[in-house]
């Protein structure tokens, strides 16, 4: 049976076939900050201690370098409990960057203090493809993280697929450190194909300002819908070769979001 990312790239690779398409290189950044990088998760829980309970922890992340484990709770940070999902979330999804923080751990009733300073979390880097990184911002002033990679050494305009991402915060950026199979998709998108991808992250995930909790779907879809105006910026984009891939709940976003701007297709999940 086929992976679903073998599916997904053979999906792509027939609604695609018919583009054409010619090449572009560039490269750069902006000013919003970047987020910390952690390398697990915490799920709050209530027993047998309250605090954020440790998830998977990434390989060379971190979270595995000051030793936390799977099942470990993590009770305070900084002298300050650990008392809701938020608190738990929003600490294991953007710690501080460069600064030293101190974490009470509860592992098999024994308490110990542990120290993390959290680097910048890592960026995606690829052999053939520029990577740019930069930010549009809403009407509510928020910045919402933009990242579009392209195929290097190229020339001409490039048809590009525009990403609409699906319901829970985790951002559409994917640095080698996520090994799940869309992250893997992306990756293979960005660096063997003649494509340009672009993606957002809404407001609340990745480096975008805002509270995904507190997200709505009138927000979400009016920064997809920004986003996508906002590629115009772009002179390497042929806008007239652009496809909008929807995943999980950004397939229901996918048609509302070009505002009546040709489109040469939708690819569904």
């Amino acid at each position: 049976m086929y992976s679903l990312r073998r599916l997904l790239l053979a999906g792509l690779a027939l609604a695609l076939a018919t583009s054409g398409f010619t090449q572009s290189a560039s490269s750069g950044a902006d000013d919003l900050p970047r987020r910390g990088y952690f390398g697990t998760s915490l799920t709050y829980v209530e027993s047998p201690v309250a605090g954020g309970r440790v998830g998977r922890v990434a390989p060379g992340s971190p979270a595995e370098s000051i030793g936390l484990l799977t099942g470990d709770i993590v009770t305070h940070l900084d002298g300050r409990a650990v008392d809701s999902r938020t608190t738990a979330a929003q600490f294991a999804r953007r710690p501080p960057v460069n600064t030293t923080v101190k974490l009470t751990v509860v592992r098999s009733g024994v308490t110990s203090v542990v120290e993390l300073t959290a680097p910048e979390f890592p960026r995606e880097t690829y052999a053939n493809a520029d990577v740019i990184s930069t930010h549009v911002t809403d009407a509510k002033g928020q910045r919402l993280r933009v990242t579009v990679t392209k195929p290097k050494d190229t020339a001409g305009k490039l048809p590009a697929i525009f990403i609409a991402g699906w319901l829970s915060d985790n951002p559409v950026e994917s640095p080698p450190v996520f090994q799940d199979e869309i992250s893997k998709i992306f990756r293979g998108l960005a660096d063997t194909s003649s494509f340009v991808l672009y993606r957002v992250d809404k407001p609340g995930s990745g480096d975008s300002d805002g509270n995904a909790a507190t997200g709505d779907f009138d927000t979400e879809l009016a920064a997809y819908q920004l986003a996508f105006r906002e590629m115009a910026r772009f002179d390497f984009i042929d806008r007239d070769r652009v496809f909008i891939f929807g995943l999980s709940n950004g397939g229901g976003f996918a048609p509302l979001i070009a505002q009546g701007a040709a489109v040469r297709g939708y690819i569904v999940k």
